[in-house]
């Protein structure tokens, strides 16, 4: 709707109504341009409009036998409404369908709908750089547009099942402590995966540690952190390939000198070496 109008479509095999409609423009065509050259459009806009005011609407109508100009100030004039102060905005419709993860896709990037939807078939309406998710009529959601960036998921948390609308800070306290669970050595690596990975953490290495214990004891994988931090290799798959082929047993390198205490068959005293620096 617009103006406070509505356009109806043509009734189905009403043929007399459409030729009533277009009628009016073979008249334009036929009567006004048929058979005219213009040097450019302000020849041919000068010549329309003297067109209309000496010819068209003061003629009297094939139908209404009526003179047009004369209806229009006696009838219609009265009628008119003002013009709105913004533009008619022309909108996007499309259907989407809400995936398992409570997104939509669009146009290369993702928009969060209530997870209850998940399955669902839904309008998506794009206007003034808004997008709005409709199912069956109602509004479920609402999103600036992302003309930017590709592959961005623009999430509302509230969408999600309460259980799963836990924050970052919660997930690394939880993580944290089950670390310490297993021992010294993985609370340790924890703190320094952290350390390593900045904003771009993720919980994918920590959850691998942690999965392990349905394998190994937490000894073994205490033991597995500590050669994989000593070594400044922050992965799962360290981790895991530490556990599987068995080096928690083996020793962990360090820049400490080893001085053996007690004589051997090879010990020298020192002053042995004195002549070399001569």
């Amino acid at each position: 709707m617009w103006l406070n109008r509505s356009i109806f479509p043509l009734i189905c095999e009403a043929l007399h109504i459409k030729g009533k409609v277009e009628s009016n423009v073979k008249y334009v065509k036929d009567n006004c341009f048929k058979g005219r050259e213009f040097i450019d459009i302000t020849e041919a806009e000068n010549f329309l409009e003297n067109w209309l005011a000496g010819i068209a609407n003061v003629r009297t109508h094939g139908t209404t036998k009526k003179v047009p100009y004369q209806v229009f100030q006696s009838v219609e004039k009265d009628h008119l409404l003002s013009l709105p102060g913004h533009e008619y905005v022309i909108s996007e419709i499309t259907k989407c369908t809400v995936q398992t993860n409570c997104h939509i896709s669009y146009k290369g990037n993702y928009y969060s709908v209530p997870y209850i939807h998940i399955g669902d078939s839904v309008d998506v309406l794009i206007t003034d750089n808004i997008l709005k998710v409709f199912h069956k009529e109602k509004e479920i959601a609402l999103h600036p547009l992302e003309k930017g960036e590709k592959g961005k998921h623009i999430t509302n948390k509230n969408h999600y099942p309460e259980h799963k609308n836990i924050t970052s800070d919660s997930i690394k306290s939880i993580y944290r402590e089950e670390m310490k669970r297993i021992g010294e050595h993985a609370a340790i690596f924890f703190e320094r995966f952290l350390e390593d990975a900045g904003n771009k953490y993720n919980y994918r290495t920590i959850t691998g540690v942690l999965s392990l214990r349905k394998k190994y004891s937490d000894d073994v994988i205490n033991n597995a952190c500590h050669r994989a931090y000593t070594y400044n290799a922050l992965r799962y798959k360290t981790v895991k390939n530490i556990c599987d082929k068995g080096m928690v047993a083996l020793p962990v390198a360090t820049n400490e000198s080893y001085v053996n205490p007690s004589e051997t068959e090879i010990s020298r005293p020192l002053w042995e070496y004195s002549k070399y620096l001569q």
